[in-house]
């Protein structure tokens, strides 16, 4: 669980991939405790997490509680290790089944001795609930592992580079809204709890078009299909469905909420569209590097998905 100090150092850190786990004190009946008690509870075990709010950061260091400066101290030492291995991740995603399968590949650029897992955490953001400790939108939410806790063993005994490669099958919840899932991948070392290298990626930027459909389907949802490429930087190209005809908004905010430029602010046929964004402010001024919301207002739904802008 986190609070607002820590939820918001985590959105001033666009290169940070955060799982955010919940645990059952000190509120026994939190709704995101529930509905997963034990892969919630060994994560927790795992991180010997005595209390919350509470961060870890790539794993080995004792929990920064409540600590801004904690939590910028330890991240900046991480970030000055190199890291001996990279992530690759593709797939698939089909809107209506709401299942897909995701391939990882592990390369390891040097010996990495030790006792490697590929684990693999379905996330969600934008849930909106008023928590006790006055958070009402909440972000990066843990809601399964791929295929559980124990994670993939991997093992990289050379030649260098020496690429491992997983494949896991996934399914997302009725109850989960997709375009906000994002798929959490960490290569992590078992005993140290080392994190050697991370990467995400939101389902919907797995979805695969069928170029050849004689009859394409009208979209279930207006929705934003996938902000790409994602991270990005200078320019995003940012797809969107309309499940019928009629007046679109799309908006870019910042972190805080503020409107940073309008895209879209017309009436439009029912069906897929696209549009990109600069990077930059309804002035002309480039933005600062940061996490933005793309916000669609639809003839018949309003959504949103984040989109990292890396300077």
């Amino acid at each position: 669980m986190v609070d607002p100090p820590l939820k918001n150092w985590i959105f001033s850190k666009p290169d940070v991939v955060a799982i955010e786990y919940h645990t059952s004190f000190p509120y026994a009946g939190d709704p995101f405790y529930l509905p997963n008690i034990p892969e919630q509870n060994n994560r927790v075990f795992y991180y010997q997490v005595p209390s919350v709010p509470a961060i870890r950061i790539d794993g080995p260091h004792p929990p920064a509680q409540n600590n801004p400066a904690a939590y910028e101290d330890l991240y900046q030492q991480r970030k000055a290790i190199p890291a001996r291995a990279r992530l690759e991740i593709e797939g698939d995603y089909d809107l209506v089944l709401r299942t897909g399968t995701l391939t990882v590949r592990a390369i390891a650029d040097e010996s990495m001795p030790g006792d490697w897992r590929l684990r693999v955490a379905i996330t969600e953001s934008e849930i909106h609930y008023d928590a006790p400790n006055g958070i009402n939108v909440h972000h990066h939410v843990f809601r399964r592992f791929l295929p559980d806790t124990t994670g993939t063993p991997l093992s990289f005994p050379g030649p260098f580079p020496d690429t491992q490669t997983v494949t896991l099958p996934f399914a997302i919840d009725s109850g989960w809204a997709h375009e906000n899932v994002d798929l959490v991948v960490l290569l992590q070392e078992q005993g140290s709890r080392e994190i050697e290298q991370g990467a995400l990626a939101g389902v919907l930027e797995l979805v695969v078009a069928i170029d050849d459909d004689p009859a394409p389907v009208a979209p279930l949802a207006d929705q934003i299909v996938a902000v790409v490429p994602n991270p990005f930087n200078p320019r995003a190209r940012v797809p969107f469905e309309l499940a019928r005809g009629g007046r679109a908004l799309l908006t870019v905010h910042d972190p805080a909420g503020r409107l940073v430029r309008v895209l879209v602010d017309d009436a439009l046929p029912a069906g897929r569209h696209a549009v990109e964004w600069d990077g930059r402010d309804a002035a002309g001024r480039e933005v600062a590097t940061g996490i933005y919301l793309m916000r669609l207002e639809g003839p018949t739904a309003t959504t949103s998905q984040k989109a990292v802008l890396l300077r």
